[in-house]
């Protein structure tokens, strides 16, 4: 015996898509009764694929799980569901505040736009629903405004002589206690990757190190660590920091693995207006 899947990854959704899924699902059911294997549907939005930091299939299928609920849940008849219909710019500005609203990127206000929207499609539906994908269209936004601003403060810091770069980007580390040092270690490889190859690991946590080293670690190692500290103890970074550090325990509870049914409306209600006003407090 075996087990199988079907793997279909889904960039721009038709209205005709939760019908194909639905007959993909009753294939997969088909299929492992008339075989000795065991089949299973899985759809992988793009946004998942493009946002997602494991590199195992076990936590792509878990990350995409909510997106598949949810697209299951749809009715099959588009025109009177509010999703579909834009929503005017003064109803979104009132729902995240004018002021806020307008701090955005173009981009981002596009992005915010259509989060509201999936947000409040969700919202009208009357049986359970997981909330988790109106937030997955806001991880690419976020992760890249959370790189914008690690580049922005250390990236005119990086030697221009080859050798010491190599030694600001692999400081020092003996002093570190050793029960420490791995993570620091991980953290310089990160800071590395994301300065020169512009393709950090977890883009928000990378943040959240950033600001927590500068505002409270009190081992100072010397290089890129140095830079940290120099650069991110800044007005207002303590707020940041908390504001980041609680989006990236949301992240990793409801969104990214899947811990948890993000089925509670009021908490995403109030983490999808913190998520967008974050997003126009880093992007200023």
């Amino acid at each position: 015996n075996g087990s199988y899947a079907l793997v279909e990854t889904k960039g721009r959704e038709d209205l005709d898509v939760p019908i194909k899924a639905s007959a993909a699902i009753e294939w997969c059911k088909t299929a492992s009764k008339s075989a000795e294997n065991d089949w299973q549907y899985v759809f992988i939005p793009q946004n998942v694929m493009e946002n997602l930091t494991d590199n195992r299939f076990d936590a792509l299928v878990k990350a995409s799980a909510p997106a598949l609920k949810n697209l299951q849940n749809e009715p099959t008849k588009a025109p009177d569901l509010p999703f579909f219909t834009p929503r005017p710019e003064s109803d979104v500005e009132e729902f995240y505040s004018k002021e806020i609203f307008k701090k955005l990127p173009s981009r981002g206000k596009k992005i915010a736009k259509d989060a509201l929207e999936l947000y409040r499609f969700l919202e009208q539906k009357q049986e359970a629903t997981n909330f988790a994908p109106v937030f997955t269209t806001l991880l690419g936004l976020m992760d890249e405004v959370c790189k914008g601003m690690v580049l922005k403060l250390l990236e005119d810091k990086i030697p221009s002589n080859l050798d010491k770069k190599d030694e600001w980007l692999n400081p020092d580390l003996e002093n570190i206690d050793r029960r420490r040092h791995h993570h620091y270690q991980n953290m310089a490889n990160n800071l590395k990757r994301g300065l020169i190859y512009r393709n950090p690991h977890s883009v928000i946590g990378l943040l959240c190190f950033c600001l927590d080293h500068a505002l409270n670690d009190r081992t100072k190692p010397d290089g890129v660590f140095k830079a940290v500290r120099e650069s991110f103890r800044r007005p207002g970074a303590r707020k940041l920091l908390e504001r980041v550090s609680a989006i990236n325990e949301f992240r990793n509870t409801y969104i990214a693995h899947f811990d948890k049914e993000l089925t509670d409306k009021t908490l995403a209600e109030n983490n999808l207006k913190k998520w967008i006003e974050t997003i126009g407090l880093i992007s200023v």
